[in-house]
């Protein structure tokens, strides 16, 4: 799996202050978050995949690390087993850049309510997404992925639901828009996950605020809105 490099602490100092603040990184992969900054923050990343986990403890030792066997699509389908709840702990800020982009929506939902108890008087959960509003992001996702959505032109369709899952098979190219989210099986590692949202319906559902600083980035950056929760 090819995991791609990009400045998320940027991404997200667009939205609030991190400085000193308890942040919680969702989703952290190849601690991105860290990559290109000194931050000050107190910093704890969460990741499915235990080599990345084990490399960022090298990277980043004095930094906290939480490894998440939780069953993913696209990048942990083998693990079949039911995984226990890894946070004990709450946090100033909790973000998770596209991580809800390679699940449905009732794991997104149920993975959020499970976040909002983690979060300190005063907290923000920030997970992304990729909207349906803008035909040119998502133009831009598409020609980014040429290899598997190369000559299909699906704008049309995905604007017109409130939320829909992409599944490419890696080898065959050939794609499945699943619009039924109960019955979305589970895939093999050749398989290529991607979850698009209608703002109003999602911020509507999770009782949240759509924050959009895509006019800031280009690339992957560019083309991720942001939910915002803030804990009363």
């Amino acid at each position: 799996m090819t995991y791609l490099t990009y400045n998320v602490k940027a991404y997200f100092d667009k939205i609030t202050d991190t400085r000193k603040k308890s942040v919680l990184d969702f989703g952290c992969n190849h601690a991105n978050f860290l990559l290109n900054n000194n931050s000050p923050c107190k910093y704890t990343g969460l990741d499915i995949n235990k080599d990345i986990v084990a490399q960022n403890k090298e990277l980043f030792p004095r930094r906290k690390w939480i490894h998440y066997p939780h069953y993913n699509w696209q990048y942990n389908c083998k693990f079949l087993q039911s995984s226990k709840w890894p946070l004990k702990h709450s946090y100033d800020i909790i973000v998770a850049f596209s991580v809800f982009t390679h699940t449905d929506f009732s794991e997104f939902k149920t993975t959020f309510e499970r976040l909002k108890k983690h979060l300190n008087p005063g907290g923000r959960i920030l997970p992304t997404f990729i909207s349906t509003k803008n035909a040119a992001y998502l133009k831009t996702i598409f020609e980014h992925r040429k290899e598997y959505f190369n000559g299909h032109d699906l704008i049309d369709e995905i604007q017109s639901c409130n939320t829909v899952t992409i599944a490419v098979n890696t080898k065959s190219k050939q794609i499945h828009l699943l619009k039924n989210m109960l019955e979305i099986p589970r895939f093999s590692n050749e398989t290529y996950f991607l979850t698009f949202y209608n703002d109003e319906w999602l911020a509507s559902n999770l009782n949240a605020e759509v924050i959009d600083v895509t006019e800031h980035f280009e690339g992957i950056l560019g083309v991720q809105k942001c939910i915002s929760y803030i804990h009363p």
